[in-house]
């Protein structure tokens, strides 16, 4: 731009030809480029997926899939920028080529600050092909969102944390039976009458009951109090972001050694989940939960946290 500009001045005051010729070559030079990426970033559309789980704090890969819908025109030098809620991706995805009626898949690895859910607005798309004087610009509106969970970390039981989470993975034994893994098998003596399935039992005209998983058959519940006290400062909230890490990994370990695990706050408490299930429920539950304050009339308990309560 700035050659062009010079060559225009020198041509305006010498009033010299060749430098008029060399003044619409530069500007035919920009005109094609403009024109090119223009047509390059036409009938595009974006679409994005996102990874099963994703952890706070921990680099996941988010894959962007780049669909040329022009009939004969491939698309050249796309780069993709991703924004969601938390700002732009640190790294852009690079596409160099994308052929007419076909599509590229690229990626990018991203990190989110927090738990919960992370909302994913659109995709900017730019390129400066062919001659990288123009850069053109398209924003393709791709709404999505994607729950993150607390990264799970190694549970410390009986070391104190800062502030009032000490007792977040204090165990707490449950009603010493096993919990149902969700299969249903033959009656077999020994088999406490508790344990039949009676719906089953009298559609296939034998006794059915529940097969419970393996393990001591504990339910432990991890207790976390959700109530954040009068003047509490940041240093209140880090220990309650590592309160729910702990609560995670805690949880993690007793389900991988056949123990069924609840976590149980003031106001509601998690699904139960039986030993050596995923953790996934308990994970979606810490990750949504947030700090309630200390003034705020309790929540009227839903029927299923009833049930799930600490005893």
């Amino acid at each position: 731009m700035l050659l062009t500009l010079g060559v225009g001045l020198a041509a305006v005051n010498t009033g010299n030809n060749l430098l008029y010729l060399l003044l619409g070559l530069l500007l035919s030079l920009l005109l094609v480029s403009s024109a090119i990426s223009e047509t390059t970033l036409a009938g595009l559309r974006v679409e994005r997926r996102l990874p099963r789980r994703a952890f706070a704090g921990r680099p996941f890969f988010v894959e962007l899939i780049v669909h040329n819908d022009k009939r004969r025109r491939p698309a050249w030098a796309l780069e993709m920028e991703d924004v969601a809620a938390d700002g732009p991706a640190p790294h852009h995805a690079f596409v160099v080529r994308v052929d007419a009626r076909a599509r590229v898949v690229a990626g990018y690895h991203r990190v989110a600050a927090r738990r919960g859910w992370l909302a994913f607005h659109a995709v900017r798309v730019r390129t400066r092909f062919p001659f990288g004087l123009v850069q053109k610009e398209r924003v393709v509106e791709c709404p999505d969102r994607l729950l993150v969970y607390p990264a799970p970390e190694p549970a410390l039981p009986g070391r104190p944390d800062e502030g009032c989470h000490a007792e977040a993975l204090e165990p707490v034994a449950g009603d010493g039976r096993a919990m149902p893994s969700g299969w249903l098998r033959d009656y077999r003596r020994g088999d406490p009458a508790r344990d039949i399935h009676w719906r089953r039992t009298a559609a296939v005209g034998h006794v059915v009951v529940h097969e419970r998983d393996r393990g001591d058959g504990r339910v432990v519940t991890l207790r976390l109090d959700e109530v954040r006290p009068s003047g509490a400062d940041a240093d209140w909230d880090r220990a309650f972001e590592r309160a729910i890490a702990r609560a995670a990994g805690a949880a993690a370990e007793l389900l991988a050694k056949g123990h069924g695990v609840r976590v149980v706050g003031r106001y509601t408490a998690s699904p139960v989940v039986p030993g050596g299930a995923s953790p996934e429920p308990i994970w979606r539950w810490l990750a949504l939960v947030e700090p309630v304050a200390h003034d705020e009339p309790p929540a009227p308990a839903a029927r299923g946290d009833a049930q799930t309560g600490a005893r």
